[in-house]
């Protein structure tokens, strides 16, 4: 799974445009975007620059995550890992691009983003 780290803005169209000084309308999970993002400069975990523009013509499924987050972060990683796998298991795996992107980019950095990932041992009920 691709993690970005260093998402500083997240900007996408919108159908109107709010009065000045006014939050935009909150977006529903899994709304259609009709129309194209703007240029958004990323870091890959490994340091990489890359951009959005990088996954033209593929599918893209992309998380927020924060390594501060240890309750859904987490499980949703691991939902994450298990989705590219099956991906992968049915050929799927170069039409489709699952990202993870950090909400704090400021502390996140790819060496915390990679060491989030890494498998943990699971808590015995002693």
């Amino acid at each position: 799974m691709l993690d970005l780290a260093g998402v500083r803005a997240f900007g996408v169209g919108r159908r109107s445009e709010p009065s000045p000084g006014a939050a935009p309308p909150p977006l529903a999970a899994g709304s259609a975007m009709d129309k194209a993002l703007a240029p958004l400069p990323l870091l890959h975990e490994h340091g990489r620059r890359t951009s959005l523009a990088a996954f033209h013509g593929r599918y893209l499924v992309l998380a927020p995550t924060l390594t501060l987050c240890h309750e859904v972060c987490p499980m949703t990683t691991g939902a994450l890992m298990d989705l590219e796998r099956e991906l992968q298991a049915s050929g799927q795996g170069r039409r489709v691009v699952v990202a993870e992107a950090t909400v704090d980019p400021w502390r996140d950095s790819p060496a915390r983003v990679r060491a989030f990932k890494r498998p943990r041992a699971p808590i015995s009920a002693s």
